[in-house]
């Protein structure tokens, strides 16, 4: 069948028309009542689950108003939920499974339901199993208050991670001045730079304890800028500084020995750690600071009625 153009409107017009009534049906679907889950966890028929809190899986819930909890039996045994603590006079008062048409007791793979319409705490226990058989539900109110702002955040500083020629540490390397530049660091001379160094398990990624270490800086001809030898870090942190006066190409070499407070060290964290460091005044950084003057100048000059001739 063919679409005359008379047609072809209508139906544009019927489809820009039902776009609002979508994003009601969207915000409805939006707010629509929550349902979680609760386990009541296999074994809790017995008393030990409680040491962990875990007779109810979670033990302590946080809920908005309006969220349906669903506890969910998968013991071998029958469980009641019941509000209030063992011993209340008015325990079940508020929400109680054994007034369930369905049976007094939740059946193991069975499940019973309650929606909480109000904040507060509400405990509850199982009346079968009352000695540890307990849990509580936190309502809070429906809209949560509005998060701060965060604060900006700080850029990251230079950093390249280094694994050791076995691959039995990385190392992590920061620098307080320069840039990275693939994997190597390029500075800007004269100054001081300091180097942040992370010793990392590479399986776990934690920092190591009681590194032995040697840090190095050699330049092209192989002479040494910085050597020191027999470094013992405790926690897996250290910083050292290296003062670059000339330009030039550096190798960076950190020498793992080992771990251990005693030699013979425990040399199953060992190796050699290597890096590049580019000296050189013309490239990026002095590129980089007369770019960012020229953008200041053409903000600046934006926010006049008069542009600035340059």
């Amino acid at each position: 069948m063919l679409i005359t153009m008379k047609n072809l409107t209508k139906l544009v017009m019927l489809g820009l028309l039902l776009i609002p009534f979508a994003a009601i049906i969207s915000l409805g679907d939006a707010y629509a009542e929550e349902t979680v889950t609760v386990i009541m966890t296999p074994g809790s028929g017995g008393p030990g689950c409680e040491v962990e809190n875990k007779c109810f899986d979670p033990g302590t819930i946080t809920i908005p108003v309006g969220t349906t909890i669903i506890w969910v039996n998968k013991d071998s045994q029958g469980h009641t939920v019941s509000s209030g603590n063992p011993g209340d006079t008015d325990a079940g008062a508020l929400f109680d499974s054994t007034k369930d048409p369905a049976g007094f007791l939740i059946p193991p793979e069975k499940s019973w339901q309650y929606t909480f319409d109000k904040p507060g705490e509400y405990p509850y226990f199982c009346i079968v199993h009352a000695g540890w058989m307990t849990g509580k539900v936190i309502v809070t109110e429906a809209m949560p208050e509005p998060q701060p702002e965060m604060p900006e955040e700080i850029p990251a500083m230079p950093m390249i991670m280094i694994p050791t020629d076995n691959g039995s540490v990385n190392v992590e390397v920061t620098i307080d001045k320069g840039i990275v530049h693939g994997s190597e660091f390029m500075i800007d001379p004269p100054q001081e730079v300091k180097f942040d160094l992370k010793f990392l398990d590479p399986t776990t990624g934690q920092p190591l304890q009681h590194v032995n270490y040697q840090f190095q800086v050699a330049d092209a001809s192989g002479a040494m800028v910085a050597h020191e030898m027999g470094i013992h870090i405790h926690e897996g942190v250290d910083s050292r500084s290296v003062a670059f006066s000339d330009k030039g190409s550096f190798n960076l070499m950190i020498v793992i020995e080992g771990t251990g407070i005693n030699k013979p060290y425990d040399t199953a964290h060992s190796g050699t750690a290597s890096s590049m460091v580019t000296v050189t005044p013309e490239f990026p950084l002095g590129i980089m600071a007369i770019m960012a003057a020229v953008v200041g100048i053409g903000v600046a000059a934006t926010r006049f009625k008069n542009p600035l001739k340059l």
